[in-house]
């Protein structure tokens, strides 16, 4: 039997040191803060397996002018840091192309296959199962 240190008591180190102690090892959860209350903690107890596609597709490019110029929008950027922040923005916007938003999509998509029967396998360990609803998104737009 291993004995296991897991760094951060998220949804991910929990359901990793699950499985792990499952499989007979000894595991240790660390976090500075009580279990699920991070990241975790906003995700409004969905289990998104469904959310394959990626924020920086194609449609990024209209949008990024009217987002940069609203100090209210979902991007706002402190033009003090736009120099040390460059190299990574270009990444981002070279991978803004209908290609590699398929690419990640598919492999999203096959990874997220795999996680929701394993969420599905702690759900019944637990026997929490009852306390799963299974419903469809729904998705709301301002605008068309």
């Amino acid at each position: 039997m291993s004995k296991i240190a897991i760094i951060g008591a998220g949804i991910i180190g929990i359901c990793i040191a699950h499985f792990l102690k499952k499989n007979g090892h000894h595991v240790t959860l660390y976090d500075q803060n009580d279990p699920g209350t991070q990241t975790s903690f906003g995700n409004a107890g969905l289990f998104a397996v469904h959310e394959c596609i990626t924020v920086n597709s194609p449609h990024l490019w209209k949008s990024l002018p009217s987002m940069l110029l609203n100090k209210n929008g979902p991007l706002v950027i402190d033009w003090f840091y736009v120099a040390k922040h460059l190299p990574w923005a270009i990444r981002f916007l070279r991978n803004c192309t209908s290609a590699r938003v398929e690419h990640i999509a598919k492999s999203l998509s096959s990874f997220s296959y795999h996680a929701r029967f394993a969420y599905e396998e702690i759900f019944n360990d637990l026997d929490v199962s009852n306390f799963i609803v299974h419903k469809a998104p729904i998705y709301l737009y301002e605008s068309k």
